[in-house]
């Protein structure tokens, strides 16, 4: 049986989500950059998630809709862009690397309007800790972060896939 590398990502991410907040992720989790729509059908099936809201651009989010249409999934979804969001509760935030290669004004948007509300959050990171992207970039430090973010936990990548690749949560059940 073949899988795609990203499905298999998207099954890693899962597990850590598991092992990190165990059977319950909350009623809201929401995505940053969602390629196109996988992470959420792989968690619909194998999580209680009555809300599932997705941020990308505007081509993507359509994208998303078509494929996601082509399944029949457990809960409801709001594919949409950050300009047109509603702020509203959030149990979980979650972010496939999108977040850390976004430009440090548009991570401050996110920051004030999604995360900074967020009860828990798991985000997998390529950018903060001085590698290739920081310097081609402007992007939020590790640093930065600790201050515009909930109080979070630096957890490391497993397996590592990139040199400066690592994961932050906050408000997880301890490892």
């Amino acid at each position: 049986m073949k899988s795609a590398p990203t499905t298999l990502r998207y099954i890693k991410v899962a597990s850590d989500l598991h092992d990190l907040f165990g059977d319950n992720l909350g009623d809201h989790v929401v995505e940053i950059g969602c390629g196109y729509g996988g992470q959420m059908l792989i968690l619909d099936q194998l999580f209680e998630i009555p809300r599932y809201t997705m941020f990308d651009v505007p081509l993507v989010c359509q994208l998303i809709s078509k494929f996601i249409e082509s399944f029949a999934i457990n809960g409801s979804y709001l594919v949409t862009t950050l300009n047109k969001y509603q702020a509203s509760k959030v149990d979980l935030v979650i972010s496939n690397y999108v977040f850390s290669e976004l430009p440090k004004h548009l991570q401050l948007i996110y920051v004030r309007k999604v995360l900074s509300g967020a009860s828990k959050s798991y985000l997998t990171m390529n950018s903060g800790k001085g590698g290739s992207l920081d310097v081609i970039f402007e992007i939020l430090t590790l640093e930065e972060l600790g201050e515009v973010l909930p109080e979070f936990e630096v957890i490391d990548e497993v397996p590592l896939t990139a040199p400066f690749n690592y994961a932050i949560a906050w408000n997880h059940k301890p490892q």
